[in-house]
């Protein structure tokens, strides 16, 4: 085996490492998210870095097998989902992020809204004791 090809099999070996961790990552996110509205597409994510991680493994098979011809078709195939991946990842974040931001959001407006409620009611009970005492002194 060349220099070139050991190089190539320890940097996919590298990427197969970093692909298991973003596994275990996304994984954890989706853990987070429980049965949320994108929990779906995040599912697909994870399953993407599992086709991924499969292709680097076999990859590195290839490599180790002196089968260097095929490497070049399934290096475009893998790079392709690559683009395909990542545009989904962002995706996936981006609807993810604004809508936890909604959800923050909306809580922030029903805890202004109790608040101004509280105050309301404290207001009307102000005026109605206000009454009460006037009417009272009223009819000595």
């Amino acid at each position: 085996m060349t220099f070139q090809y050991m190089l190539t099999s320890f940097l996919i070996g590298l990427g197969s490492i970093m692909m298991g961790l973003s596994i275990f990552k996304t994984a954890r996110i989706l853990t987070l998210l429980k049965d949320g509205r994108y929990a779906r597409s995040w599912r697909l994510l994870i399953f993407l870095m599992i086709f991924f991680l499969i292709g680097y493994l076999i990859v590195i098979g290839l490599i180790a097998a002196g089968m260097t011809h095929l490497l070049v078709g399934l290096t475009g195939v893998i790079f392709l989902f690559g683009a395909l991946f990542v545009y989904l990842v962002v995706q996936t974040g981006q609807l993810t992020i604004e809508d936890l931001l909604q959800t923050t959001v909306s809580k922030e407006i029903l805890e202004i809204t109790s608040e101004q409620l509280k105050e309301a009611r404290d207001q009307a009970l102000d005026a109605s004791r206000t009454k009460s005492e006037f009417l009272a002194n009223m009819s000595h």
